[in-house]
């Protein structure tokens, strides 16, 4: 495992995350050059056939996605690969997003947040619910978004088809109640989302507002037992 310290803008309070096995972070904090070099490397090796300007067309839209999740107040990004138990290999990523808002009163911000995206979300189906995590109350939003795929940016011949993403959106509110940590994993390896809700629970019950290394508590431990089997009910 991996650890992870972030400090959020205009917060006094910082994260920290514990990145489980499989989980691998993207430096946010990079010179774009050296990020863009690293990842024309990666399409060539990957896609050695497709033609060049193409490539480039991916390198640049990669890192507009990137500046789009700085903008958007993203303070963390993790990719994570995973074989499964039947030799397939799935994959996806991990942003985590901070925002400045007054979440008061944290007593019904589990209420509030799920009133809010079941009016938000009227003609999608959503799995939701609340659950306590060892840094706190938490809500979790679980839905398909389509969207375009990276394929069809480097191979636009094969028609440009959507891609659909099974995403789970974590809500946490900051200890303090003036902001908001989002969590959202997403994969468009819907099959594999079962064997992957452990994985996205570990990665949840290693958030916290306090330094890592302090003991945990018997609550804590018995929220963490409570997140994995919660999730398998609810989304499994």
């Amino acid at each position: 495992m991996s650890q992870a310290p972030v400090t959020p803008l205009h917060t006094p309070i910082p994260v920290w995350f514990q990145l489980p096995e499989g989980f691998i972070e993207i430096p946010l904090v990079e010179n774009p050059q050296l990020r863009a070099q690293r990842m024309g490397e990666m399409l060539e090796a990957t896609f050695p056939a497709a033609p060049l300007d193409e490539k480039l067309t991916l390198v640049a839209a990669s890192e507009l996605l990137m500046q789009g999740l700085l903008d958007a107040g993203a303070i963390h990004a993790s990719s994570f690969l995973y074989r499964l138990g039947d030799g397939d290999v799935c994959s996806g990523t991990a942003i985590v997003f901070m925002e400045d808002k007054n979440v008061r009163p944290l007593e019904i911000f589990a209420e509030r947040t799920l009133y809010s995206a079941s009016a938000e979300y009227t003609d999608v189906p959503l799995d939701k619910g609340e659950l306590n995590l060892p840094c706190g109350t938490a809500v979790l939003i679980a839905r398909d978004v389509a969207g375009t795929s990276l394929a069809s940016i480097v191979q636009p011949t094969e028609g440009g088809a959507a891609e659909v993403n099974r995403q789970l959106e974590v809500y946490i509110p900051f200890p303090h109640g003036f902001s908001l940590l989002k969590v959202c994993f997403a994969t468009p390896d819907l099959g594999a989302w079962e064997e992957l809700l452990p994985a996205f629970g570990k990665f949840l019950t290693g958030i916290a507002f306090t330094p890592p290394g302090r003991p945990r508590t018997g609550q804590n431990v018995d929220r963490m037992c409570a997140a994995d089997d919660w999730a398998q009910q609810e989304f499994g």
